[in-house]
Parts: structure tokens; sequence; C-alpha cells
């Protein structure tokens, strides 16, 4: 892998799936940035680089920046932004490299399987996907940010993550503010497996999922739009009660 590119991987008491992600990178493990904000910090694979923050959660946009702002201070090109519980399918690394190199001006993500690449994660085949997936690298406007690669440069004059997402939908707003000048690509080529979580969040990821897509919708959604959602979760705190 060329040495430009760095992989940061934000980490949160993922143990029992750091070392298979790690070891499905096909990259000197001196570029691999792992940035903990676990409750208590975690021995990293050996070899990686280590951010810890003292058992503070910051939430994954927060976290990313700070990682961010590392890289570029270690004078990196490109970042991938890799999740703790992802991996990438033999020598797929590879190719997603050569895509990032191929494609400099824009955002590059994979196509993204159920774990051991049983089938495309029905969620994203469903909400992306729905006229078939594409057979070649294509340009599209939104996707799941379980793995999103691109120029430092182009996440720091976006100013990173919005840090008012402390958990979902912080992809979708990056995504939003850069599709003028960074369009998304999508290779369909490359596959990663991810433990797709949507269908059993806990109360805690749930709230944090309707907190995120409130704000989403604020910042991008018609008045009338945000006003809906804002009185479901009003309701919705009223049937709890």
């Amino acid at each position: 892998m060329s040495s430009n590119i760095a992989v940061l991987i934000p980490y949160y008491n993922g143990s029992r799936y750091i070392k298979r992600c790690v070891s499905s990178l096909m990259c000197p493990y001196q570029d691999v940035w792992i940035f903990d904000n676990s409750e208590i910090p975690e021995e990293p694979p050996s070899g990686c680089n280590h951010i810890i923050t003292e058992g503070k959660k910051l939430g994954f946009a927060k976290a990313v920046n700070i990682g961010l702002k590392e890289l570029t201070k270690q004078g990196y090109d490109f970042v991938i932004i890799l999740n703790q519980d992802a991996y990438f399918a033999e020598r797929h690394f590879d190719l997603f490299v050569e895509t990032i190199l191929s494609y400099p001006d824009h955002f590059i993500c994979p196509l993204l399987f159920k774990e051991e690449f049983t089938e495309v994660i029905p969620f994203v085949k469903e909400r992306y996907f729905k006229a078939g997936i594409p057979s070649s690298k294509k340009e599209i406007q939104d996707y799941v940010g379980v793995v999103i690669a691109g120029k430092l440069d182009h996440f720091n004059s976006l100013n990173g993550f919005d840090e008012d997402f402390f958990m979902y939908f912080e992809e979708n707003d990056l995504f939003k503010r850069s599709h003028r000048h960074y369009p998304i690509v999508l290779d369909p080529h490359v596959h990663v497996a991810h433990r797709n979580k949507t269908s059993h969040m806990g109360k805690e990821e749930l709230q944090w999922f309707y907190k995120s897509e409130l704000h989403y919708s604020k910042k991008h959604d018609r008045k009338w739009n945000y006003y809906w959602l804002k009185a479901k979760g009003i309701a919705r705190r009223l049937l709890k009660s």
C-alpha cells in the first residue's frame, strides 16, 4: 500500500472484532491508527498506532475528527475510515486502494455484506439499490458510512464530521455537504462484511438514532418533516411515561 494512506478505526469496546478487522488490511500496521474511546482502553493488535481518550466516551464523529487532525499532522494524504466490526474480503483491500488512487477527487465506499459475505446487507440493498446493484464503479448520492475513504484535505475542507451527531447519520450529513464538491463513488467489486445491528438496537442506541435523525432533518429536510419527526419523538416519550 502507498505509505501516504492511513487507516483510521474508531474503537469502542471492540475486542471481539478488532483482530479480524485489522488482519483483513493488506498494509503495514504502522499505517493503522486505532482511536480508542473505551471506558477502559484495550490493547490493540501489535504494531498498530493506539490513540487513547482516557476512558472518555466521545462518540463516532468527535473521535474521528480528532483522528483526522492527528493523521493530517503525520502528513498522510488519504484516509480510510473503517468500523471496528467490519472486514475486507480476501485481497479486496488492495482493490480498494487502487480505486482511491484512481478517484482522488471523490469519497470512495465499498459494497457492504452481512458477516461471512452471505449476502448484501438487506437494508443497504433496499435503500440504495432498488434498481439493482451496479456492475461497475458508479457515483451515488448517499450511502452507509461503514467504510469511507478520501483525501484528508477533503475531510478537512468540510470541517470533518458534525460532532452534534454522537452516533448515526454523521456520514449522511457529510455526504450531503460534500456531493457537489467531492461526489461519492461506490466500487461494487470491493466487498466488506459488517456486523449490522440496525434490527436489534439497544435502548441507548435507539435514543442516539432518534436524536441524530432529528438533527439531520433539522439541517437538511423541509421544515414540515422536521416538525413531524419532533412530534413523533414527543409521542414516543409520552407513551413510555
